[in-house]
């Protein structure tokens, strides 16, 4: 897998040899391009980390007191928002904001991937768009105090949340690379069949992988150093399109001169 991941990197016209690797190695070697491509949210998750303990602290240190009584929420405190850049909190004890819809507009706007909405007489936790509800007759100590440990125990890093978050950005990463290679592997079909017959379809799909290896990381370095635009899509797909055509046409060049 190294010496294929080398060969894509450090001489890209030649990954036509890319048709004999095995099935093992093309798996390995799609791992190990999505983990490339990874490099920049994982850049990101210390500072987004610490941001969110920093929102999650300035949250935490404005709530109110309120208790639950006959399963709804009883405080002194009026309707109010407080909006961060990763955490937001509808407090809501009157159902205004539930009513008049103004949290379900705020949360498809996205203004935080995380919102805690209080009403009356529920809690509902939403994650990027996606809200879970808990009635307070399931909760009927809750408190300000339990729900400031609530809070802090969001902050709270372990080997579980570490594996939990890396399975999914890999899960992600994943989705949105096999979308990548899927265009340029089948665009890469069709210029085979007028341009170089006899080049199989396992064979074209195999050298499209290595034909993305190159374009992979310089994405990723684009995004790690914030060069990223609109356009790093549509530059990806076409890159790896020319270097496997230069490949092929290499490859070609070659059969003739035997």
């Amino acid at each position: 897998m190294f010496d294929f991941l080398k060969l894509s990197l450090s001489s890209p016209l030649e990954i036509h040899q890319g048709r004999k690797m095995t099935k093992n190695t093309f798996f390995a070697l799609f791992i190990a391009l999505v983990i490339i491509s990874l490099i920049p949210p994982l850049f990101t998750l210390v500072p987004e980390y610490q941001q969110f303990r920093s929102d999650v602290s300035e949250v935490e240190g404005q709530l109110p007191d309120f208790a639950i009584e006959d399963d709804q929420i009883k405080t002194d405190q009026e309707d109010y928002i407080h909006f961060t850049d990763t955490i937001s909190l509808y407090f809501d004890p009157d159902n205004q904001m539930t009513e008049d819809e103004t949290i379900d507009r705020n949360v498809e706007l996205n203004f935080s991937p995380i919102n805690i909405a209080l009403s009356q007489d529920q809690m509902t936790l939403y994650v990027y768009g996606s809200g879970q509800s808990i009635s307070y007759a399931n909760l009927p100590d809750f408190n300000q105090d339990q729900f400031s440990f609530l809070l802090n125990s969001m902050t709270q890093i372990n080997l579980p949340v570490i594996l939990l978050a890396f399975f999914v950005l890999f899960g992600v990463g994943a989705i949105i690379l096999i979308y990548q290679y899927i265009l340029v592997a089948l665009t890469n079909y069709f210029i085979s069949i007028f341009y170089l017959q006899g080049l199989g379809f396992k064979a074209v799909f195999k050298i499209s992988l290595l034909a993305i290896a190159l374009p992979t990381l310089a994405l990723s370095i684009a995004s790690a150093v914030g060069l990223q635009t609109s356009l790093s899509g549509p530059l990806f797909t076409i890159f790896s399109i020319l270097i496997f055509f230069l490949s092929i046409r290499r490859l070609k060049k070659a059969k003739k001169a035997n």
